[in-house]
């Protein structure tokens, strides 16, 4: 009886993490400059250490991060034209 009743609670965990994941991941694939992505690192760094998304899902927003930090740094700007 008492597993049953921990479902709801298993649920709640589960999808709590997976959004806390995808709202981190548009954050990350919307940031413009590198001190929002630092900024977004420490904080993903953080969430992992006190298991508020899951170890996996903390790789994956660290290469996002990277990847990201990439594209930032290939695109030209104003000043060096």
């Amino acid at each position: 009886m008492i597993p049953f009743l921990l479902i709801p609670i298993y649920f709640y965990v589960f999808f709590s993490r997976r959004q806390r994941f995808e709202a981190l991941r548009e954050e990350i694939i919307e940031a413009k400059n590198d001190e929002a992505l630092f900024e977004l690192e420490v904080r993903v760094n953080e969430l992992i250490k006190d298991r508020k998304i899951k170890t996996l899902h903390g790789l994956i927003l660290r290469n996002t991060i990277e990847e990201q930090e990439n594209k930032i740094r290939s695109v030209p700007t104003s000043e060096e034209e």
